[in-house]
Formats: C-alpha cells, structure tokens, sequence
C-alpha cells in the first residue's frame, strides 16, 4: 500500500446486498464484470438516522466512481450460480 492509496477487491454474488456503510472521504469506485450493480447513497438526517438520496446503476462491463461518499449500500443484479 502506498501512502493514502489502497486498492480492495470484492466480489459479491447475485443478489447479494451489502449493509449502509461509510466510505468517510475515500473515492469510491466500481467496475461490473457481470450483472449490474445498484449503489444507494445516503446521508444522515439531524437524529444521526440514515436517508435514502438517490441511486445510481452501474451495467456490466461498465464501471463508476465518486469521490467523497459519504454513506451507500449495494445491490447486485445478475445471474446466479
């Protein structure tokens, strides 16, 4: 890892749905091998509790980034098996 750069790789499934997480101030990217990918943004209201923003869908073969999420969850479309 270089300073202030690190790379992850994950692979979920189809129809797999990741929990609200937070991205802090990191960029965030996506690139879909396969399906499709629908990313859920989030922030949090005046209690602390999470509301829904807006989304975004990421085809196969296509690819996203943001800079600076703050909250999202995915969900993953496609074949399973």
């Amino acid at each position: 890892m270089a300073d202030g750069l690190e790379a992850v790789l994950i692979h979920l499934p189809a129809g797999a749905e990741t929990y609200i997480h937070d991205h802090g101030a990191s960029f965030g990217c996506a690139q879909v091998l396969e399906g499709r990918m629908i990313n859920r943004m989030f922030r949090l209201d005046d209690y602390g509790y999470p509301e829904y923003t807006g989304e975004s869908e990421v085809k196969q073969g296509n690819s996203s980034w943001r800079p600076g999420i703050k909250f999202t969850r995915w969900r993953i479309r496609g074949r399973r098996g």
